[in-house]
């Protein structure tokens, strides 16, 4: 990582998913916001410097691809890297992630590792997957 923690929105309705996920990224040096709904989560997207979006796209009040592709549109070229998370794994949750301008996609539940070492890779990579 660079010098400043990177900042990462984590988008889940239940509350003790979010609270795991939002351990593993403190643990791994990443200053993490929270938000239980799509709603929110475009509010703190269009205020906040974000890097990284983990967003579930099974929310109660939007469509989490709606909320991507709200947040991708509310900031521009700022965008964040956006990270689909599903419990899902079929050909068209894919194809809805990619049409939303989802960055990547991961399955629930997310194992820590996998979810670092994404966001490491994009880091060192700079640029989006």
């Amino acid at each position: 990582m660079n010098d400043r923690a990177e900042h990462v929105l984590v988008v889940e309705d239940d509350a003790d998913s979010r609270g795991a996920l939002r351990a593993v990224l403190e643990l791994s040096g990443y200053h993490v916001h929270e938000a239980a709904t799509g709603a929110d989560a475009i509010a703190q997207a269009t205020v906040a410097r974000l890097d990284v979006v983990v967003l579930d796209v099974g929310l109660p009040d939007l469509d989490g691809y709606r909320v991507a592709a709200e947040i991708r549109r509310a900031t521009g070229a700022a965008c964040p890297f956006l990270i689909a998370l599903t419990g899902y794994d079929r050909r068209d949750d894919r194809a809805r992630a990619d049409g939303a301008a989802c960055d990547a996609y991961l399955l629930k539940p997310v194992e820590p590792d996998t979810l670092i070492a994404l966001l490491r890779d994009r880091t060192r990579d700079g640029h989006r997957r």
